[in-house]
């Protein structure tokens, strides 16, 4: 256990190195068996088929000299001429030493006692030493013109004897080419075997590396995945959550660095809430104040003097700690070929959707700060609309995996005058809406279509949906429906997506039945009349 501990604690590329140098030296010693094991195989097999092709060889020799010298006899037992019957008697005396020289050679190759070639070998050197015997007779009853008497020695003895030899001869051909196929099987087998060995040590060398990655992966993942719940439930509100960070390793210190930003976070939210109670008191303070002193204008401006600020400062303390939870994201993302499989990275992913979360909150604070002010331009240009929505789809589902965003089009290019930057906060809002009130049902809907010279698009989700009686007021600055209670938001997204759409020229609606989601349209001009 406590070899495990510290194992645990060594940083993650020693903990990914350790098992990678073990396989990689149990693989290095199987391919050494396996290699080392082929070449003793190659060299027996080689050794062994040499040896039975030298045999061969020398009894392919001796039947020839055999049939050189009966040739030779026979040419000097069919001539009457004294001159030729000494050349052919000269061949003979040069044939027979090739086969003696032969069978000299086999000599060595058959001296083994006891065994079928040995046997068969004395059997043809018997054989040879009465045919050349015989033949010295029949040459000698030629040489004294007994052709008869010569003639019937070759065709009854010598006969006999030379098919012995031959026999004899062809039965140790056999026995050597079955010696060759015997030694090509034994080698086929020990190549066999061979092979099974190294696959085996190499399969076994493979289950270890599995079991023990298995082990580091499952082990990171669960704490990468307590480090992404933190993050998370941080996101949502949960001020509380806390990982574990009693590990010495990059996780470790990630963890001690989430719960040291968190307490961060707290008081900073509580010095927050402070100032909030600050702010409600003033302005209900200023409330009696305009309703004895001043118009229902007058009061309007000092309101939304205090919203601003209010929203200036929550948006001001919030950007340190997402700075924070983006860089510890953006680390692991970086490392995650060092660290962990694609498990790390998709954890990594998570702790980034609470970030996006909390950034896309406050980039909508201060849009609707900017649009009090009038501090927005509308920046039109030749925009299609399909490129981007792609672009902007491919984007949000990185960020919630278990939504199936799905866009249906006009075939080509749907291109107006737009501002490219206002459209992408509104469809990203509307997606992150969709997303946030339909937790069950991962269907959403995009569907993208020419309308004249301008475009429609519809962005419908199959969540909570809205009740029918408050439809009319969705559109309103900090309004919420009753069925948003419990999940996290400010109602200002939709009033903002209004504003951009209306700079356009456009309108914005909503169709929703409560329990069965909403779909919202958008109608937008294709030459961008309002913003001019």
């Amino acid at each position: 256990m406590n070899v495990m501990n510290r194992y645990s604690n060594l940083p993650l590329f020693w903990q990914l190195l350790i098992p990678m140098a073990l396989v990689t030296v149990l693989w290095v010693l199987s391919a050494t068996m396996g290699v080392h094991g082929l070449m003793e195989n190659r060299s027996l097999m080689h050794g062994l088929y040499n040896d039975n092709v030298k045999t061969v060889f020398h009894l392919d020799r001796l039947r020839n000299g055999m049939s050189d010298h009966t040739a030779s006899l026979l040419r000097h037992l069919a001539t009457e001429q004294s001159v030729q019957m000494e050349r052919f008697r000269q061949d003979m005396r040069d044939a027979r030493t090739s086969v003696e020289q032969t069978m000299w050679e086999l000599r060595g190759d058959f001296s083994k006692d006891h065994t079928i070639e040995s046997q068969i070998f004395t059997h043809i050197q018997e054989s040879l030493s009465t045919y050349l015997q015989l033949t010295e007779d029949a040459v000698k009853l030629s040489a004294d013109f007994e052709k008869e008497a010569a003639f019937a020695t070759f065709n009854v003895a010598i006969q006999h004897h030379l098919n012995r030899i031959d026999g004899s001869i062809r039965e140790l051909h056999a026995l050597e080419e079955k010696g060759m196929e015997d030694a090509y099987g034994h080698s086929v087998r020990l190549e066999r075997l061979n092979a099974f060995i190294t696959l085996f040590t190499s399969l076994g060398a493979g289950a270890l590396s599995v079991f023990i990655l298995g082990w580091i992966a499952r082990r990171t993942s669960r704490r990468l995945k307590e480090v992404a719940d933190c993050a998370a439930a941080m996101g949502n509100g949960d001020l509380q959550a806390r990982p574990n960070s009693s590990d010495e390793d990059e996780i470790g210190d990630l963890g001690r660095g989430l719960a040291l930003m968190a307490g961060q976070l707290e008081e900073t939210m509580a010095e927050l809430q402070g100032t909030a109670n600050q702010l409600r008191v003033a302005r209900d303070k200023l409330a009696n104040l305009v309703v004895e002193r001043t118009t229902e204008l007058e009061s309007e401006k000092k309101f939304s003097a205090l919203q601003k600020e209010f929203v200036s400062l929550v948006s001001h303390e919030f950007r340190t700690p997402l700075a924070i939870i983006d860089g510890s994201a953006q680390r692991i993302m970086r490392k995650s070929d060092a660290m962990s499989p694609d498990q790390l990275i998709e954890r990594g992913k998570t702790i980034r959707t609470a970030v996006e979360r909390m950034v896309n909150l406050i980039d909508t604070t201060l849009f609707a700060a900017r649009l009090d002010e009038g501090r927005i331009d509308l920046l039109l240009t030749d925009c299609d609309l399909k490129t981007l929505f792609q672009h902007i789809i491919g984007h949000v589902g990185e960020l919630s995996p278990l939504h199936r965003i799905t866009l249906t089009a006009d075939d080509g290019p749907i291109a107006i005058m737009a501002d490219p930057k206002l459209l992408e906060h509104v469809l990203t809002n509307l997606l992150s809406n969709a997303i946030k009130y339909a937790p069950n049902d991962p269907r959403i809907e995009v569907g993208l279509h020419r309308d004249g010279k301008g475009a429609v698009f519809t962005v419908r989700d199959y969540g909570v949906g809205i009740p029918e009686g408050e439809m009319h007021r969705m559109f309103e600055r900090y309004f919420r429906a009753r069925t948003a209670l419990g999940i996290k938001g400010t109602g200002l997204g939709l009033s903002v997506c209004r504003e951009f759409v209306e700079m356009h020229g456009g309108t914005i609606s909503v169709e929703s039945e409560e329990g069965k989601g909403a779909c919202f349209t958008v109608r937008l001009p294709g030459d961008g009349v309002a913003g001019d």
